[in-house]
């Protein structure tokens, strides 16, 4: 069953309200909970082993290990309230399995039960570029939450798209992704993401985009 759920407040402050039936339930990212009713029973997991803690302790993205269980125990329908980290804009996208996507940690908002989420290792490059040293994979059937700092927007790779370190959202897994630093390793500004393959690509307008 998919969730009811509206974007309220789009692109600049958006908001996600949704509302859980009786038995169901919502992973959220840490921090991101506004408002709930208190019928819902909010429960906070680990998300991931020994070594990706320390990975994301090491690389400043230690928010990305927790996440929260939010469950409907009660016989009514009851709503819940989340908001991005950063200002910014929230996307929903459904997958249908066995489709994935991978985030940037920062990037993960929420999404339904059946969608099963991961850390994966993204390498001293990426934490050098201020993106971390892990990414979150997100595989499944199912509803999936996202946001980025202004405008969200998705766009096509054919063969190739560079874009400027920070921009990047999420990305189809079968993209390879690599980390470039086109004047050298002296400034995270110089930072460009490689993507090379088909697939779907979501960025932000925070900062200026490169296409290559």
């Amino acid at each position: 069953m998919i969730v009811k759920y509206e974007i309220r407040y789009k692109p600049a402050s958006a908001a996600l309200f949704i509302t859980l039936e009786p038995g169901e339930h919502l992973v959220t990212a840490a921090g991101t909970l506004v408002s709930y009713t208190p019928e819902l029973r909010v429960t906070t997991q680990f998300a991931g082993g020994w070594l990706t803690a320390l990975a994301c302790h090491l690389g400043g993205r230690a928010a990305a290990l927790y996440v929260n269980v939010v469950t409907n125990q009660s016989e009514l329908p009851q709503q819940l309230v989340l908001s991005h980290l950063q200002l910014g804009d929230i996307e929903g996208l459904e997958l249908r399995d066995p489709a994935q996507l991978c985030f940037q940690p920062q990037a993960y908002l929420a999404s339904t039960a059946r969608i099963r989420l991961a850390l994966r290792w993204a390498g001293f490059k990426s934490w050098l570029a201020g993106a971390g040293l892990v990414q979150l994979q997100v595989q499944g059937r199912g509803l999936v939450f996202f946001g980025g700092s202004g405008i969200l927007t998705r766009q096509q790779v054919q063969e190739q798209l560079m874009v400027r370190g920070g921009q990047l959202v999420a990305y189809d897994p079968q993209l390879h992704l690599t980390v470039q630093f086109p004047q050298g390793l002296k400034a995270r500004a110089n930072a460009v993401n490689q993507l090379q393959g088909k697939g779907w690509v979501y960025l932000q307008s925070g900062r200026c985009l490169s296409n290559i």
